[in-house]
């Protein structure tokens, strides 16, 4: 998903080049260690060139529309992009922005599928871009779903509105995601992920 903060130079973006900084989160580091020695190599692989691949996405999309700034940070939940100037934006833009992580997670599952049952690793990539889609298709900020309705809801001038009830609709999700977590882990059946995503 992507996270984006305001620019101080209303419109600047429009006329400089892309500056970007690249930075990793401690957090993120651990978890990746973690998921080294607690994974299968090939599903830790698949999930990491996926997530490059998703935000390597948004990262055009951003060039393309000619941000001043991006800053490019690993963290607990993979890579997170954040551009300057992002709530200055066209709501086309905004949208396309948003847009393109999804669309190349959806392309590289679509183009894998018929491969999944043929191959293994093929299918471990599959299901990788299947999740990164699902996820990130969610109607919660600041995921891409999320952004993508506030700026469509920009267009026809409801971006306040909907702000608020996707805010309300994020914390709702969370809270269920986290159910689910605990009721799993209850089970016996222990998820981290879902114990991490919620909150």
């Amino acid at each position: 998903g992507t996270l984006h903060r305001p620019c101080a130079l209303h419109g600047g973006y429009q006329r400089m080049k892309t500056k970007w900084h690249i930075s990793v989160h401690p957090m993120g580091f651990i978890c990746l260690l973690a998921a080294f020695f607690l994974m299968p190599i090939r599903h830790l692989i698949a999930a990491i060139l996926a997530i490059v691949l998703h935000e390597g996405a948004h990262l055009l999309a951003i060039v393309l529309c000619k941000v001043s700034h991006c800053s490019v940070e690993w963290t607990p939940f993979g890579f997170v992009a954040q551009a300057d100037g992002f709530s200055f934006m066209s709501p086309g833009k905004r949208v396309w922005i948003a847009l393109a992580g999804l669309l190349a997670s959806g392309f590289l599952a679509a183009l894998f599928w018929p491969l999944a049952t043929q191959n293994i690793n093929c299918y471990i990539f599959f299901m990788a871009n299947v999740t990164l889609l699902f996820i990130n298709s969610l109607p919660i900020l600041p995921l891409d779903g999320g952004r993508v309705l506030l700026a469509l809801a920009a267009v026809i001038h409801f971006e306040r509105c909907a702000k608020k009830s996707l805010l309300l609709l994020s914390y709702i999700i969370a809270g269920l995601i986290t159910g689910l977590g605990l009721y799993a882990a209850w089970k016996g059946l222990f998820n981290p992920s879902l114990l991490v995503l919620g909150p």
